[in-house]
């Protein structure tokens, strides 16, 4: 059996016979071997001469050991030889699907390009294959990779090309067919919720994450009694110039209206409101009435007396500790009103009539004048007092 090693070896001539010249090969490593040449080819030599010699070494195995044989061929063969031996490594490489970059880095280095335009269709190939198994892979995990399309394009490679759109177009249907699955799906969940009274409102978070509502509380929204059935914190800044930092809670409701809860909420909720517009009945007719009285009265310029000196049945009296307040009295034939003016800051140089504080000024009025707003109000604070006296709810 036979083995073949081509390059330069470096040899010293150690016997020259009739046919066959005895050397010595020396190797870079130090190691070193017997090795017959032809005579010819080294017959400008002789004994103890050590050259260069481009070839191939024969190295037969006998049983008995190796026996060495160099063959000079010359420098043009052994480039040929060695570019061979590359191109070889280069097609092994290729029918494994890759590129060997270094037979072509060695063959270029050697000189020949003689198969530049089988290493570029080889490598164009290679790329094609590549790029269509990606877009397969893609394509059965369910994406259109248009970027390895895109490559292909390049590559000037079209053969794929309907393939490419029945799968885009594939991809497209499915997509649709999913979205509009999630579509009613999502809906189906929806009319499930409102069927079941469950809807969503978003409040704002004026607490922060401390303030949310929680699970199985009851809120009142818009007379609308909820059972909070869960409550997400939501926190975002504004993007341009001047937007507000917003904060809300996205809460999911059941709607108890129809239950024993719901009714008794629903008719407190009502009950307040008629309480707080009949209370701010009464405060704006006592405001219009202390305004006609300030308006169409006279202020008293007497010597001063006690605030108990003046008569009559007292109907209000806001007077506080602070200085403030007024009260209004009645007679027969008129209305006074006293104006507690003891605060920090009041005109105390008005006052005239004795408070236990500061002191107060007076208006005084015919009771005729003020008839009208008198009896609004009068009208007013009675049915405020008798609704709220006259509890109805459940």
């Amino acid at each position: 059996m036979k083995e073949e090693k081509w390059g330069t070896y470096k040899v010293s001539i150690d016997k020259i016979g009739r046919k066959w010249t005895q050397v010595t090969v020396h190797y870079p490593s130090g190691y070193t071997h017997s090795a017959n040449i032809d005579k010819n080819s080294l017959a400008d030599h002789v004994i103890g001469d050590e050259i260069d010699v481009p070839g191939c070494l024969e190295i037969e195995n006998n049983g008995y050991g190796k026996k060495y044989t160099l063959i000079a061929t010359g420098e043009d063969a052994l480039v040929e030889k060695q570019v061979e031996r590359w191109w070889g490594y280069f097609e092994d490489n290729y029918k494994k699907g890759k590129i060997y970059e270094r037979a072509i880095t060695e063959m270029h280095a050697l000189g020949c390009h003689y198969h530049d335009l089988e290493i570029r269709q080889a490598k164009c190939t290679l790329s094609i294959k590549r790029w269509i198994t990606d877009f397969r892979y893609s394509y059965q995990c369910q994406r259109f990779d248009q970027y390895a399309v895109d490559r292909l394009h390049e590559l000037d490679c079209h053969e794929y090309d309907n393939e490419i759109d029945n799968c885009r177009k594939d991809i497209q249907a499915k997509r649709q067919a999913a979205a509009e699955e999630k579509r009613l799906e999502v809906e189906k969940k929806k009319q499930a919720e409102r069927d079941a009274g469950i809807t969503r409102l978003s409040l704002p978070a004026y607490s922060g994450f401390r303030g949310r509502p929680e699970k199985g509380s009851i809120i009142m929204e818009d007379g609308v009694p909820y059972k909070v059935l869960s409550a997400y914190y939501h926190d975002s800044d504004g993007w341009s110039f001047g937007a507000m930092h917003d904060e809300w809670y996205d809460v999911k409701v059941q709607n108890i209206s129809d239950t024993e809860l719901g009714q008794k909420m629903i008719a407190d909720e009502k009950h307040q409101k008629r309480l707080s517009a009949l209370k701010k009945k009464c405060t704006q007719t006592l405001f219009q009435l202390e305004c006609s009285i300030r308006n169409l009265g006279e202020r008293y310029t007497g010597e001063e007396i006690s605030e108990c000196d003046i008569p009559g049945e007292t109907l209000v009296n806001s007077f506080d500790i602070y200085g403030g307040g007024i009260i209004i009295r009645r007679t027969d034939d008129a209305i006074w009103l006293i104006v507690n003016n003891g605060r920090d800051g009041d005109a105390w140089d008005l006052n005239n009539i004795r408070t236990g504080g500061a002191g107060a000024y007076a208006f005084s009025v015919s009771l005729p004048l003020v008839k009208d707003a008198f009896q609004s109000y009068l009208d007013a604070k009675k049915e405020y007092i008798e609704y709220s006296s006259s509890d109805t709810r459940p």
